[in-house]
């Protein structure tokens, strides 16, 4: 079979910035960042609304995802039942991540949607511009690359008024990623060097250029 194509995602990782580039699983790179939410959602959380979170997330982590996607559909339901739309907000993109570890793009797309409206009625940005992000890497696996670059741009946009440059250095590694899967190796170029250049103002990180296609801004010491 032909390997499912690389996503490469700068995230915070121990006060500095590393890159996941991974194949098979390539949605843990996000999953980090959508999994924060949860957290700070559960502060008043449905009965056993907590325990499916984490049933689903550990389901995931060891690639079970038609398991992690029963738990999260369930907690989506008790969600809407209790009309949380911030809990609505993270299983829908939870489920997105299920759906996108089954290769079912159109779906995790449908769920990522479903939670970027949540997100925008509630003002959370910082949630939406992760949904955006993630839509971006889901038409990235459709070949819809006009598509992943809308998203990603929106994402870039929501990234930067929010001063995230930790965010803001993973979209424009993702940019890269997409173009050097394009052929446009140029641009791929001009998109991981920004990403450098916003780890390196950062100031408590350098940052580092590998190769096309992959970003490394370690800790400095």
């Amino acid at each position: 079979a032909t390997p499912r194509p690389a996503i490469i995602c700068v995230r915070p990782v121990d006060g500095g910035i590393a890159v996941i580039k991974k194949h098979t699983f390539i949605l843990l790179l996000c999953l980090v960042q959508v999994l924060f939410l949860a957290f700070t959602a559960f502060a008043t959380p449905a009965p056993g609304i907590k325990g499916l979170y984490s049933k689903g997330r550990k389901a995931y982590r060891t690639g079970d995802f038609p398991q992690a996607l029963a738990k999260w559909q369930e907690a989506f339901q008790l969600a809407e039942q209790v009309g949380d739309k911030r809990l609505v907000s993270v299983f829908a993109a939870n489920i997105g991540l299920a759906y996108a570890g089954l290769s079912e793009y159109e779906k995790a797309i449908e769920y990522y949607k479903k939670a970027l409206l949540m997100q925008r009625e509630t003002g959370d940005h910082r949630g939406a511009a992760i949904s955006m992000n993630n839509i971006g890497a889901a038409y990235k696996n459709l070949g819809r690359h006009d598509k992943a670059l809308e998203y990603y741009k929106k994402a870039l946009v929501i990234r930067s008024k929010n001063g995230d440059a930790g965010g803001k250095a993973k979209v424009l590694s993702n940019m890269g990623a997409l173009s050097a899967d394009a052929g446009l190796y140029s641009d791929a170029f001009k998109s991981l060097n920004k990403a450098r250049a916003v780890c390196l103002a950062a100031g408590d990180i350098a940052g580092e250029i590998n190769e096309i296609g992959r970003a490394s801004c370690r800790e400095r010491v």
